[in-house]
């Protein structure tokens, strides 16, 4: 679960040729351009939509991207669309 002011935005368009697809963390009252992007407050729901842009574009890698600019990978499991 993610704090209350705090969003997870998914990028929505494809991944090429970085070959994952993108989740940032960042603070809610953030000015960041939100235009491409889905937006969650919760982990899961993000991660359910990063999976299937996963599959989608056949990428295999999920990179969530924290507010304090760590990252972690994770993999895509192969699951029919």
């Amino acid at each position: 679960m993610i704090s209350d002011n705090h969003i997870l935005l998914v990028t929505e368009t494809n991944p090429r040729p970085d070959n994952y697809i993108a989740i940032f963390h960042i603070p809610k009252e953030s000015k960041e351009n939100r235009k491409g992007f889905s937006i969650h407050t919760k982990i899961q729901e993000a991660l359910q939509r990063a999976e299937y842009l996963g599959r989608k574009y056949q990428v295999k890698q999920v990179r969530l991207f924290y507010h304090n600019r760590s990252s972690i990978i994770i993999r895509i499991e192969k699951e029919p669309l």
